[in-house]
């Protein structure tokens, strides 16, 4: 399974979730997640629908701070379609952008939540993640 942080994430925090990654990938014994950015496969600025359309071909969630896929109409219909589940994480108030430590706060303190949840749904699927409390699905 893959996990994509999406283009408005910083690279250099796919990489290091990957690296981190992997060695729970043997010590666990459950399917390999990797970890990569939307920018590396897709290239920067890739047009949303285009890359959730390519995403079809695998077993794949999205972990984003685009909170507008979760409300533009094509947007929503094209990752249920194709089976994404999508992880969208948020701060304490709308108005707050996330830093990179933000993001990684959330990131360590949710993932295994995450992963529960990938290896628990089938098919599309969208959670609503922060800091405190549980993923709440959306």
């Amino acid at each position: 399974m893959i996990v994509y942080l999406d283009d408005n994430m910083p690279p250099y925090l796919a990489h290091a979730f990957q690296i981190l990654q992997a060695p729970q990938n043997l010590k666990q014994g459950r399917l390999n997640i990797d970890v990569k950015h939307i920018r590396d496969v897709f290239g920067k600025g890739a047009k949303d629908l285009d890359w959730i359309t390519a995403l079809a071909k695998n077993q794949s969630f999205v972990i984003t701070q685009d909170i507008y896929i979760a409300r533009r109409k094509d947007e929503i219909a094209a990752y249920q379609e194709n089976g994404i589940g999508m992880f969208f994480i948020k701060g304490r108030n709308s108005k707050d952008p996330l830093s990179a430590f933000d993001m990684v706060q959330i990131l360590a303190k949710q993932w295994e939540s995450m992963v529960a949840i990938m290896l628990k749904q089938n098919g599309a699927f969208a959670y609503r993640v922060q800091l405190a409390g549980k993923p709440k699905k959306i």
